[in-house]
């Protein structure tokens, strides 16, 4: 998934959310891995940057766990809607100069 800043500001990372059928993602059934990363693997955190007129690339993985147990199965069918946001605030560097 590319995010594209077309502007002419740069970027900050406010505020990151993932969300398990409209709700936070505090925790994933025992079975699955989510993983959202930058497309080197790197992890995104609140704080990072992305420059005016510049692309980043988020790399999405949803996986079943490969060491469960058949018991961390859920016994039925289950239908499970993932998303993932990123909020990005203008920032503007202002220079300060002193006279001493």
């Amino acid at each position: 998934m590319d995010v594209v800043n077309a502007g002419t500001l740069d970027g900050m990372i406010d505020i990151i959310s993932s969300k398990m059928n409209g709700t936070v993602l505090s925790t994933l059934p025992t079975y699955l891995k989510y993983e959202v990363t930058y497309d080197n693997d790197m992890p995104i955190k609140e704080h990072h940057l992305l420059s005016a007129s510049t692309t980043q690339t988020y790399k999405v993985r949803l996986e079943f766990k490969t060491d469960i147990d058949p018991s961390d199965l859920p016994s039925t069918t289950e239908t499970n809607t993932f998303s993932f946001g990123v909020s990005y605030m203008p920032i503007q560097i202002v220079a300060i100069y002193f006279v001493i």
